[in-house]
């Protein structure tokens, strides 16, 4: 095997997890593909042999055939980054890199869709790495560098001199980017391939080397340290490696434990248990046929005997002491496999984050269901404000490769995961509380009118069109007053008091 297919210490202890949540968030097919890794064989199958062909193999593809996969893994990502991604993160950069709000991957994938990238990863492995690369030709006049998205299981290894006097500077980074390579014009052939970042040399002894990178593929995958590249940008080489690594809590090298770990292993439980229970259903409509005594066979319409036979149309001569009788496994056990179930279930629903809506029986307020909503995503907020600054950190690389200005790049992700709507009482109340003092204008009420998809205009052109619509409303009825006039310090649509006498009013 070659060196460079080494891997390190926490990418063995991880890989097992990143595999399983990976698996579950695919589906059932990547799941039953897997076989014995989640579904494990019973003692019947397994003595009965488990090879391709043998009894027991064809009684174990039966029996995960039959099991359902719960996809709570998956709906539980789809749910959180759909709630992250209700809102585009407010991104600001300076004009130069302006070019990656369309075009910001090695893919041509614009900046918002990298970064609900960067969460789908956080969430479903808890890791991933952003890379900063060029073009493999540039375009020095208007150079645009990208980014690159690696998952968990694509960082293989790493060093960030941890055991050094330069404690946290990224030293060496192997990337896994064997996939399908189209060889001819229709085929394709997979292809062994790893990508080697350095600092220096490989041995991390060159505090003050330059970064340099080269792609190593099969049949020659030796490390070899000639083949090494020093990117340049206008001339320009660089003295860190572009790499950042991001988890759920912070952007250091050591990963973190998957968010979504605890519901992976009970949807692995659920799927067993899934199996098991579905397995008694089967059986039960299995009975066995039980003669007792002698039989004479069966015997056809033409008075020929043959083998025992069962179901419609068939016959069983048995002798005059004899019986036949049906006998089946006891459904003794498949309410409380039921129940079980059920309870599992429910319990894979909470970690899933599904019971964020309220489902009792009485009504919450909105500031209560806000409370208990954010206690319930403290998590997120903390993956979406890591992710916010892992890409903003990958930015500012960019910036400094181009010559900009790094402190103008600013990512502020949406936390804001529960639209509460408004309705017409509590604009009422607003307005009400803003006549009695509370410190609020008509443009920020705009704004929150605006926020919930209720208007699609700026403030003055919504005043201008209510002036026109208020003077083509008293034409039509000149008796009446214009509702909801703006300056009339009265809410919309409420009446004005009156007061005849102009009278000063009374204490």
């Amino acid at each position: 095997m070659s060196e460079l297919a080494g891997v390190h210490p926490d990418y063995t202890k991880y890989e097992d997890n990143w595999k399983t949540l990976r698996d579950f968030y695919d589906g059932s097919d990547k799941v039953k593909e897997a076989g014995t890794r989640y579904l494990p064989a019973t003692e019947g199958m397994m003595i009965d042999g488990m090879n391709s062909g043998e009894y027991g193999f064809q009684c174990y593809q039966a029996y995960k055939q039959r099991a359902r996969v719960p996809d709570y893994v998956y709906q539980a990502i789809e749910t959180l980054v759909g709630l992250m991604h209700q809102k585009d993160a407010i991104i600001e950069l300076p004009p130069q890199m302006e070019y990656l709000r369309e075009k910001a991957s090695a893919t041509g994938e614009p900046l918002t869709a990298l970064h609900r990238r960067i969460n789908v990863e956080q969430l479903t492995t808890g890791r991933l790495g952003l890379l900063v690369d060029l073009p493999a030709v540039v375009d020095q006049t208007k150079p645009q560098p990208y980014m690159a998205l690696y998952p968990a299981e694509s960082i293989r290894n790493w060093d960030n001199r941890e055991h050094s006097d330069n404690h946290g500077e990224l030293n060496m980074v192997v990337l896994d980017e064997s996939g399908p390579v189209r060889k001819n014009t229709f085929s394709w052939e997979e292809e062994t391939r790893y990508r080697v970042l350095v600092l220096g040399s490989a041995e991390g002894d060159d505090a003050t080397g330059k970064y340099r990178q080269a792609v190593f593929k099969q049949p020659a995958l030796a490390y070899d340290e000639t083949a090494l590249k020093a990117p340049s940008l206008r001339g320009k080489e660089f003295e860190h490696i572009p790499f950042v690594f991001i988890n759920t809590k912070d952007l250091l090298s050591a990963p973190d434990v998957p968010p979504l770990k605890g519901l992976a292993e009970a949807c692995k439980g659920i799927y067993q248990s899934e199996a098991d229970y579905r397995q008694n259903l089967y059986m039960q409509s299995q009975e066995t046929l039980v003669v007792k005594g002698g039989t004479r066979s069966n015997v056809d319409r033409a008075g020929a005997t043959g083998p025992v036979r069962v179901g419609a149309g068939a016959r069983i001569d048995v002798d005059d002491k004899g019986d036949a009788k049906y006998i089946g496994v006891s459904a003794a056990g498949l309410s409380e496999q039921r129940q079980a179930l059920t309870t599992d279930r429910e319990a894979a629903k909470v970690k899933a984050g599904q019971l964020v809506q309220n489902n009792g029986s009485q009504m919450e307020s909105g500031s209560a269901l806000t409370t208990r909503f954010n206690a319930q995503t403290a998590t997120l907020n903390q993956i979406a404000q890591t992710g916010a600054a892992g890409l903003a950190k990958a930015l500012r690389f960019i910036a400094e490769w181009l010559g900009a200005d790094p402190s103008k790049v600013k990512v502020t992700p949406n936390t804001e995961y529960v639209n509460f709507n408004l309705d017409g009482q509590n604009f009422v109340q607003l307005m009400t509380a803003r006549q009695m003092g509370l410190p609020i204008s008509l443009e920020s009420l705009h704004a929150v009118l605006a926020d919930r998809g209720m208007t699609v205009m700026d403030l003055t052109r919504e005043l201008e069109i209510i002036r026109k619509e208020n003077v083509e409303l008293k034409d039509l009825l000149p008796s009446a007053a214009a509702p909801g006039t703006p300056g009339s310090g009265g809410a919309p649509g409420a009446a004005k008091p009156t007061n005849p006498q102009n009278e000063p009013p009374q204490e």
